[in-house]
């Protein structure tokens, strides 16, 4: 990811700030998105559906690159070998005043927006899911009305069987 000339020269938590919020914008796109997405989904909009995939990919691609720069930003505050096991809050107690408050604040919305977006994937995920099991039962409930409907003979004639059918061809 390319930083601007103030992000090279700002000092390493202030990059990171930067970073994290920028983290926490996509974020806030990925929620409105899945919000969309289930709309979409109950609507059967199958095109608007294929649309919001595509640009999801785009921010989650965006999302990744964002997270490589913030781990690069901690290791940049901490070390290499602190970094790992760094966490906003062990970060935020290195600053004072309005950086400490600017920092805890980015890490309290992406916590949000983070939460926000796992409950509505698996919401989109439960609709979906739902939705392939009404098919395969649906599936199932035909394929026995069909084959109980007709046999054939061995010279591959259709004989009408007794049972359940879905339409009588007498009508």
């Amino acid at each position: 990811m390319g930083k601007t000339k103030a992000q090279r020269t700002a000092l390493p938590h202030t990059r990171l700030v930067q970073v994290l919020e920028e983290e926490n914008a996509v974020y806030g796109e990925l929620v409105a998105l899945s919000e969309a997405e289930y709309q979409a989904i109950l609507a059967a909009r199958i095109d608007e559906l294929t649309e919001l995939l595509i640009n999801k990919e785009r921010l989650l691609a965006r999302a990744q690159a964002l997270e490589e720069a913030r781990q690069a930003e901690v290791r940049a505050v901490v070390g290499d070998a602190a970094a790992a096991s760094a966490r906003l809050e062990d970060l935020a107690s290195r600053l004072e005043g309005a950086e400490r408050e600017r920092l805890l604040a980015v890490r309290d919305s992406l916590r949000e927006n983070i939460s926000r977006l796992t409950a509505a994937n698996d919401r989109n995920g439960a609709v979906l899911r739902g939705g392939l099991q009404l098919i395969g039962r649906w599936i199932n409930f035909l394929a026995g009305y069909a084959a109980a409907a007709v046999t054939y003979a061995q010279d591959g004639s259709a004989t009408p069987k007794a049972g359940r059918t879905i339409l009588d061809r007498q009508a």
